[in-house]
């Protein structure tokens, strides 16, 4: 994982091993450790690529999603789709599955973070910079086609704000899953809101062409 990316968290847990351990320990370790956690849906995405997941656990929080990969010979850890106010949750968990290897393996475990700065930047340059941008066009087209008055523009932008925190919680964690490459998701978000629109004058023109 870069240092930004779509998927720069605030806390990462890092499990090196010792001794006679390897990265392929740790992983076989990692869904009996989820298990323990509460977590079930394991998937092996592929070699080197785990992850676990459990509903959540109030009204501001979505699906949490344990990844697991491995990274210059450690395995990282870390949570998507916990609540936006979840910081203290998420580090309790982290510290849980820490110790839980501590126990069981030849190894070291560290909880990096929190890493605001990184965490800040990834969701600036691939979530919210497409979608605000991606707005803006359609703010600006509707409002050359007519009809659409400069007061609503507020409006654009509060959806747009909503669709930065629905990618952040379930979107990227998708991509992840799928293992979709950056740039085809952020392309994805970009040019959704303009297709949309696109599709829909079309259809509107065509309605009144032969309505």
């Amino acid at each position: 994982m870069s240092s930004f990316s779509p998927s720069s968290t605030l806390l990462t847990l890092v499990v090196t091993p010792t001794g006679s351990s390897t990265a392929k320990d740790i992983l076989t370790k990692f869904h009996p450790i989820m298990k323990q956690r509460g977590y079930g849906n394991f998937e092996k995405e592929e070699a080197g690529f785990y992850l676990a997941s459990k509903p959540g656990d109030g009204v501001l929080s979505a699906v949490k999603f344990v990844f697991a990969e491995v990274e210059n010979a450690s395995v990282v850890i870390n949570i998507d789709g916990t609540s936006i106010f979840g910081l203290k949750g998420v580090e309790q968990e982290l510290q849980a599955i820490k110790d839980a290897y501590d126990s069981s393996l030849d190894c070291v475990t560290i909880v990096n973070g929190p890493n605001y700065t990184s965490a800040f930047l990834g969701n600036v340059l691939f979530t919210a910079l497409p979608i605000y941008s991606s707005a803006a066009i359609v703010a600006l087209a509707m409002y050359q086609i007519g009809g659409f008055p400069g007061s609503h523009f507020i409006n654009v932008f509060l959806y747009a704000t909503l669709g930065i925190i629905g990618a952040k919680t379930k979107y990227w964690v998708n991509e992840r899953r799928k293992q979709r490459p950056a740039w085809r998701s952020v392309l994805v978000l970009f040019l959704a809101a303009p297709v949309v629109l696109a599709v829909l004058a079309l259809i509107f023109m065509a309605i009144k062409a032969f309505g």
